[in-house]
């Protein structure tokens, strides 16, 4: 039982410094601006980041409170599917994505939300809120890649609502929308070789507690 226990902390450990080596990368070309929390799971949701936090100067304006949520072997892509006929307080997609709102910084709004989920494909995804799609296509337009709406019983026909989730492939996003400084990015050409960095070596911040 502990060996799987170990095993398990290391794959979620893994997933969310992956995830925080690609957003930086993405971001600001510094696969370093971009740390995990190391017990994030154990902090209280009020006072807690997300998992994935700005590491160095460079990160501070990223928008989105971001929570890395490794299920691979009880969730997989086709589980989507269940977005379809689940009730909203059932699907654990819905229950994260409730979760991530009682962040303080997303509370305070000074964050929008990014829930990234791992999937057994490696086609991990991202989930974004009404809030945070409308926001992010009225600067860089509809992303050109699939996209599935989950509306909640809703007619997909229509208009989405306010509860609305928008979900895509993670990579694939972050490879469309290869003009990051349309969301607050710093400009490549404006960017020094910055050393002012509060993270650890190892990638992660704070104590080394298991907790996601």
């Amino acid at each position: 039982m502990a060996r799987k226990g170990n095993k398990s902390r290391a794959a979620w450990k893994g997933f969310e410094l992956k995830i925080a080596k690609e957003l930086g990368d993405w971001w600001c070309g510094d696969t370093k601006s971009f740390a995990r929390i190391a017990c994030s799971g154990a902090f209280p949701r009020a006072k807690a980041d997300g998992d994935v936090v700005s590491a160095k100067t460079v990160s501070e304006g990223f928008p989105f409170a971001v929570e890395a949520k490794c299920r691979p072997a009880v969730f997989d892509r086709e589980d989507l599917f269940g977005l379809l006929v689940a009730s909203q307080d059932k699907h654990p997609i819905v229950q994260w994505w409730e979760e991530l709102g009682q962040v303080e910084v997303v509370l305070s709004g000074r964050k929008m939300r990014w829930l990234v989920v791992s999937v057994r494909s490696g086609k991990h995804l991202l989930v974004m809120g009404r809030k945070e799609w409308t926001w992010l296509t009225n600067r860089v337009g509809k992303p050109a890649l699939p996209v599935l709406r989950f509306d909640d019983g809703r007619d997909a026909t229509r208009e989405d609502g306010a509860s609305s989730l928008f979900i895509c492939v993670f990579r694939d996003f972050l490879s469309w929308c290869d003009n990051p400084e349309a969301l607050g990015a710093p400009k490549r050409k404006e960017l020094n070789n910055e050393t002012d960095c509060v993270g650890s070596s190892n990638g992660s911040l704070g104590g080394a507690q298991p907790g996601n």
